[in-house]
């Protein structure tokens, strides 16, 4: 199971994989009127929808095993942060990192 934004580049290259594994592709995405619309990757079902970035973030933390945070964007390092914070408050169980790049 990938669980990732739903945007082009890593994003589509994890829900690719995922798929052509055999494996469940979730996209969390966020209803911003600049972006793209979600790569075609993501399991029909499993696309959802946000309107706050803080909601995205509780998904993330509350439904993956693990991260693996790529070289991105603002977004991604917020969102590792969050995780880093919340395990370092002891409001979550640790959990691995994987940092690429």
């Amino acid at each position: 199971m990938v669980i990732s934004g739903d945007g082009p580049g890593i994003m589509e290259a994890t829900n690719k994989d995922a798929k052509t594994l055999g494996g469940v592709s979730v996209g969390l995405n966020i209803l911003l009127h600049h972006e793209q619309g979600s790569n075609k990757y993501i399991d029909n079902d499993k696309l959802i929808d946000f309107h706050y970035f803080f909601v995205i973030k509780v998904m993330f933390v509350k439904h993956t095993p693990g991260f693996i945070v790529m070289p991105t964007g603002l977004r991604t390092l917020d969102e590792f942060f969050e995780a880093m914070i919340l395990i370092q408050t002891r409001k979550i169980d640790k959990f691995p990192f994987i940092l690429v790049g």
